[in-house]
């Protein structure tokens, strides 16, 4: 792929993220119906980029995995679930933008997760992050109006859920032996 090309699909793709707030909140569907739109629109086009080795035993069982990177596969995907089903159900209960806020401070439980589970040296950008993270909850959270409330504690939720798919992801990428880097310092 051509360079240009490459910019193209990206603010294609920008444009498509950054105005699904607005769409989530003009469509008149509750939230769990929207997703499962969602998801089967996404499915659809994602589904000719699969493999068709890895079916449709590698589909329950991935192919030349383990027993805990198949859970671990499994529950990254009931995480994702959480993501877009929770982000779509608080998209219609709160504001577009508070709901994206906070499922974005996945960073935030990651930075918890690594310092309590996992037993990680805090890193100073870490806990910049944190800082940023928890002071946008903050904010969010004084500004909401009561009625807000449970849109706000779904949009809290879906960043947990992708904060755990951000794990689960990389637990299996590296069981895989892939690198990756789940939040601000390198692993």
């Amino acid at each position: 792929m051509k360079p240009f090309h490459g910019a193209v699909w990206l603010v294609g793709a920008a444009l498509l993220w950054s105005t699904g707030g607005a769409f989530l909140k003009s469509i008149e569907m509750n939230g769990a119906a929207i997703a499962a739109y969602r998801s089967a629109f996404a499915a659809l086009v994602l589904l000719p980029f699969c493999r068709r080795d890895g079916f449709p035993r590698g589909l329950f069982f991935p192919t030349g995995r383990t027993g805990r990177q198949a859970v671990s596969f499994w529950l990254s995907a009931i995480a994702y679930v959480a993501i877009v089903g929770l982000f779509a159900a608080a998209t219609k209960l709160t504001s577009a933008a508070g709901a994206i806020y906070l499922q974005f401070t996945a960073p935030a439980y990651i930075i918890l997760y690594d310092i309590f589970v996992a037993r990680q040296k805090l890193l100073a950008a870490n806990a910049i992050a944190f800082v940023f993270a928890g002071g946008g909850i903050a904010l969010i959270l004084a500004a909401s109006p009561t009625g807000d409330s449970l849109g706000v504690a779904l949009a809290l939720g879906s960043g947990v859920a992708f904060a755990s798919f951000t794990i689960l992801s990389s637990r299996r990428a590296w069981s895989a032996g892939a690198p990756t880097t789940a939040s601000a310092g390198a692993r």
